[in-house]
C-alpha cells in the first residue's frame, strides 16, 4: 500500500489532544458534544432513543485513540486519571449522598437505594463509563509498543471486525447484568480506537477501518445479530469521518468539547431535580430540552468555579 500519507497537521499526534490548541480538530470537538446530547436523548427515552446509544462507543473510541496518541507524555496517565477518575469519585459521592437523602425522606431502608453492581460503577449506572475508559486506555497504552509496527494494522483491523461482529452475536443471544453488558457493548470501540491510531494518519487506512465496520454491519444484519450492529457502524463512521474531514478548532468548538463530559455526568442530577419541580412532563420533548439546556448552563457555571471545574 505504500507509506501512509499524513492527515493535515492539526490532527497530528503532537497536538491532537492538547486542550486549547489552535491546531486541535474541531470536528472531533463537535462529535463529542453531539454525543453528550445524544446520551441525554437516550436517557430521556425520546423517539429512536436506542440509536443515540451509539455515542458511548464514539466516546470510547476517541478516548482510546487519544490515550494512544499522547501515550509518550510522562504525565499522560496522571492527566487521564484526573480527567476520568476524579470526576468519577466526586459524582459517586454526590449521587451516593442523594440516594441516602432519598431513603431518609421516604423512610425506606438504606439498602434499598444501593445494589451490588454499584461496587463496580458507582451509585449511578452512567458512572460506569469513567473507570472503564481509564483502565481501557491504561491497558491499551501498555500494549501499544506491540501494535506500533505498520504491518500490525491488518491484525488490528481483523481483530476489530471480529470483536464488533462477536459482540453483536453475544449480546443478541445472551443477557448480562450491569455493568458487564456495558463493558461488552463498548469493547469493540476500544479496538476501533487502536485501529484508528495504528492507521498512522493514512486516509486510506482510516477508510479501511470504516469499511471493516460496514462489513461487520452487513454480516450481523444478515444473521439478524441486531444488538449493537447499527451502533458499531455509526460509531466508526462518526470517529473516522471526524478524523478524515478535520476542522480547525475555535473557541466555540473547544468550549463545546470541554463541557461534553460534564453534560454526561450532570444530566441525571438535573433530571432528578426537574422531577421534583413543576416542570414539563417527563418523556416529552420540552422536558428533554430543559434537561439538556440546564445541564449545559450548570456545567458552564461549574467551569468557572476553581474546585468544581475538576469534576466536569
Amino acid at each position: 500500500m505504500g507509506k501512509p500519507q499524513p492527515l493535515p497537521s492539526f490532527t497530528g499526534e503532537a497536538r491532537a489532544a492538547v486542550p486549547g490548541s489552535e491546531d486541535r480538530n474541531g470536528a472531533v470537538d463537535i462529535v463529542r458534544f453531539l454525543g453528550a446530547l445524544a446520551i441525554v436523548w437516550f436517557h430521556e427515552r425520546m423517539p429512536y432513543h436506542f440509536i443515540a446509544y451509539s455515542a458511548l462507543p464514539v466516546f470510547m473510541g476517541f478516548l482510546v485513540y487519544f490515550a494512544l496518541v499522547t501515550r509518550e507524555r510522562t504525565s499522560n496517565t496522571r492527566i487521564r486519571a484526573e480527567r476520568l477518575l476524579v470526576p468519577w469519585l466526586a459524582w459517586s459521592l454526590i449521587f451516593g449522598v442523594l440516594k441516602i437523602a432519598d431513603a431518609a425522606q421516604s423512610n425506606a431502608p438504606l439498602a434499598s437505594e444501593f445494589e451490588v453492581w454499584m461496587l463496580l460503577t458507582g451509585p449511578k449506572i452512567h458512572l460506569w463509563f469513567l473507570p472503564a475508559a481509564f483502565f481501557a486506555g491504561w491497558g491499551l497504552c501498555a500494549l501499544a509498543p506491540y501494535f506500533a509496527r505498520s504491518s500490525r494494522f491488518w491484525l488490528l483491523l481483523t481483530l476489530y471486525f471480529l470483536a464488533q461482529t462477536g459482540m453483536c452475536y453475544v449480546l443478541t443471544h445472551y443477557t448480562f447484568p450491569y455493568p458487564f453488558y456495558q463493558w461488552l457493548f463498548v469493547s469493540p470501540a476500544c479496538l476501533l480506537g487502536v485501529a484508528m491510531w495504528a492507521a498512522g494518519g493514512s486516509r486510506v487506512r482510516l477508510i479501511l477501518v470504516l469499511a471493516a465496520a460496514a462489513l461487520s454491519y452487513e454480516v450481523t444484519a444478515a444473521f439478524v445479530w441486531w444488538h449493537g450492529s447499527m451502533h458499531g457502524l455509526i460509531a466508526a463512521a462518526a470517529c473516522t469521518l471526524a478524523l478524515l474531514t478535520p476542522l480547525r478548532s475555535n473557541q466555540v468548538t473547544s468550549t463545546l468539547a470541554g463541557i461534553s463530559l460534564g453534560i454526561y455526568l450532570a444530566h441525571p442530577f438535573v433530571h432528578a431535580v426537574l422531577l421534583r419541580l413543576p416542570s414539563p412532563e417527563p418523556g416529552t420533548l420540552s422536558f428533554t430540552l430543559a434537561v439538556a439546556v440546564i445541564s449545559i448552563l450548570l456545567v458552564l457555571l461549574l467551569k468557572r468555579v476553581p474546585l468544581a471545574r475538576q469534576i466536569v
